[in-house]
């Protein structure tokens, strides 16, 4: 059975190849493999664990897109795939405090605006980790997973 880490490794010796096209392909199969997996599982921790677990697959399709194709919009794409996944499973458990989240979702979509003008992978790597950061202290991802 071909599965998300397998499927990382094909799509990073693409990258390695050049075979730029071939690898999003291949990323992006294996982000909607790893979608389907989330959707088998009841528990929000599974799916924020599974999530978790598929991080470098989504970091390396990200920086393929943002540097090989400098598409700023697509690679943003796929960080507000997962982040919406996540957010949506987690509204409809009823784990995220309505005032708190509105706090984050404009902290949030502050950093978006600016994740939009980065320039460079540098700082596209410090927005990322700020929205981790605010998501994580604002009780949008469960803080027994990390």
């Amino acid at each position: 059975m071909v599965g998300p880490r397998r499927l990382l490794t094909v799509a990073v010796l693409d990258v390695k190849q050049g075979k730029y096209e071939e690898a999003n392909r291949v990323f992006d199969r294996a982000s909607a493999f790893v979608d389907a997996l989330i959707g088998d599982y009841s528990s929000v921790l599974e799916k924020t664990a599974v999530i978790r677990a598929s991080s470098e697959l989504y970091t390396q399709h990200f920086s393929l897109v943002a540097d090989r194709f400098n598409d700023p919009a697509r690679a943003y794409s796929i960080i507000e795939q997962v982040r919406g996944r996540v957010t949506t499973d987690l509204l409809m458990a009823g784990a995220v405090a309505p005032e708190q989240a509105k706090k984050d979702q404009r902290a949030i979509s502050e950093l978006r605006l600016k994740l939009a003008g980065a320039r460079s992978t540098s700082e596209v790597r410090q927005i990322r980790d700020q929205i981790f950061l605010v998501e994580q202290a604002g009780g949008l991802l469960p803080r027994s997973v990390f």
